[in-house]
Parts: C-alpha cells; sequence; structure tokens
C-alpha cells in the first residue's frame, strides 16, 4: 500500500509499533495523586463514610488492583489525604507568616 493512508503503519490493526508507539500510561506518581484529588473531592461533597472505594475507582476509571496498588485499604487513602492536607496548610501558613515576618 505505498502511498495510500496507510503507508505510516506497520500493521493493519493499528497495533504499537517503532512508527505508531502505545500512548505513555501515567507514572504512578500522578496516578496516586489523581486518586487522591477525585476521593478529595469526592469526600468533601459526601463526607469520609458517604465516598465508597468502589466509587473512586470507577470515577478514575482503573482496575481495584490498580487503585490498591497505591492505598491498602480506606483508612490509608485518609491517611493520605490528611498528610496532603496538612502539607498545603503548612506551606499556606508558612507563606503567610513569611509574608507578615518581612
Amino acid at each position: 500500500m505505498i502511498g495510500s493512508a496507510r503507508a505510516g503503519r506497520d500493521t493493519d490493526n493499528g497495533a504499537p509499533s517503532p512508527r505508531n508507539p502505545a500512548p505513555r500510561s501515567p507514572a504512578p506518581r500522578d496516578t496516586r495523586e489523581r486518586i487522591l484529588d477525585v476521593a478529595q473531592a469526592a469526600v468533601l461533597e459526601k463526607g469520609f463514610a458517604g465516598t465508597s472505594t468502589a466509587e473512586i475507582i470507577a470515577a478514575m476509571g482503573i482496575t481495584k488492583s490498580g487503585f490498591f496498588h497505591h492505598f491498602a485499604d480506606k483508612g490509608e487513602l485518609a491517611h493520605a489525604l490528611l498528610e496532603r492536607h496538612l502539607a498545603e496548610e503548612e506551606l499556606l501558613f508558612g507563606n503567610l507568616f513569611a509574608h507578615i515576618a518581612s
């Protein structure tokens, strides 16, 4: 099929090849952060008890094993959300106090 619209592909099925690489998956750190983003939004909307891991998994479009690769259980997710919140607060107040001191 030289000269046709398909000339750039190595196969007729569109499978990844050196000229047509597969799209990259997000890095694990990015996936973890996205899970935290989705979980945070759900928790702020419905509370922690009203948010299920199944809901987060569905919203993320990942598998259960993909979720549990990053968090052993819902309790570990809660701990990570709290750590992230405290880090953001520390940064906010640190900047505020630095501004006041200057």
